[in-house]
């Protein structure tokens, strides 16, 4: 059995299961492996066949997060072969470590940066006119870009989660949206306070196609927005507002610490973020804490006291 035919298998037993983008990625990895095991039976591939394969990447250039990526992937090829009673017994990343890479600073946006954000949406930057007169215009799309910020912003979704819902997903009355199929394929539903839930709304009456099974965030040729298209929407905003790296995983921190400052739990923040651990939940929650003692500081009355200030 060759490489080929061991990832053709495994794309017909797990293509249910794995989503579009997984599968994409997926695939990309296997592509490049198959290249490096040319002609080598499936089931005699080792360790060091991976470690090679690995170290040929990172000499091409791959940043060690592309390296982990391949790893993962490679990684549930094998771990579904061993199960499957093909012939595929020993698993060859055992004792292969993941590669790792520097975990990114988790930035939040301050509650300026939000309120600049907001107010960017709705406005194209200025610009001059023929008269010399500083003249700026309503931006088309600023009914639908307000309403997908503020949905980022108030239940933490992923990009992908955000591009994939459908109108029917939405529910008015009871002012929440229901991931169909989160990462690892869980579903959860996602409650929105006033603010988004009157945005959305508002985007949904201005559109005469929002009806079932259109995309919830559509285009202006009414296509589903993917991930790039949110990308360069927010990057655009961003500019526009004058608020440097705005992107979708930045809003989902920003929920994150903020629902533990305003008094939420870990143990529900985890499952409104769709992870399987609290490890994250109690990041958040470490650095909601900083946040709280850093303000606490700011208004010590004890320094107001013996410092002069006055409060």
């Amino acid at each position: 059995m060759t490489f080929d035919d061991l990832t053709q298998g495994f794309f017909l037993a797990r293509r249910r299961t794995l989503r579009p983008t997984t599968q994409r990625n997926y695939a990309w990895a296997f592509k490049l492996f198959a290249s490096h095991v040319r002609g080598i039976d499936a089931a005699t591939i080792a360790g060091r066949h991976v470690e090679t394969f690995l170290n040929a990447q990172f000499d091409r250039g791959l940043s060690r997060r592309s390296l982990s990526d391949l790893w993962v992937a490679l990684s549930a090829l094998w771990s579904w072969a061993v199960k499957a009673d093909i012939g595929v017994t020993v698993h060859p990343l055992a004792n292969v470590a993941r590669p790792r890479f520097p975990k990114p600073e988790i930035v939040i946006f301050s509650v300026e940066q939000c309120r600049a954000i907001i107010r960017a949406t709705e406005w194209a930057a200025p610009w001059t006119g023929k008269q010399g007169k500083p003249t700026r215009s309503r931006r088309a799309t600023y009914k639908r870009d307000r309403a997908l910020i503020l949905v980022m912003l108030d239940t933490g979704i992923r990009v992908q989660e955000l591009c994939d819902l459908r109108v029917s997903d939405y529910d008015s009355t009871e002012r929440r949206l229901h991931v169909r199929e989160g990462k690892g394929g869980k579903e959860r539903t996602l409650a929105m306070g006033d603010t988004a839930a009157l945005a959305l709304w508002a985007y949904m009456a201005s559109r005469p196609d929002a009806m079932p099974p259109a995309p919830l965030f559509s285009t202006g040729t009414q296509s589903p927005m993917d991930r790039g298209n949110v990308e360069k929407l927010l990057k655009r905003i961003g500019n526009n507002a004058g608020v440097t790296d705005v992107h979708p995983h930045r809003f989902r921190h920003t929920f994150a610490v903020r629902y533990v400052l305003n008094g939420g739990d870990v143990h529900t923040l985890r499952l409104m973020l769709g992870h399987e651990t609290l490890d994250m939940a109690i990041t958040y929650m470490h650095m909601a804490s900083h946040d709280v003692q850093t303000v606490q500081r700011s208004v010590s009355p004890a320094d107001a006291v013996f410092n002069g200030k006055r409060k």
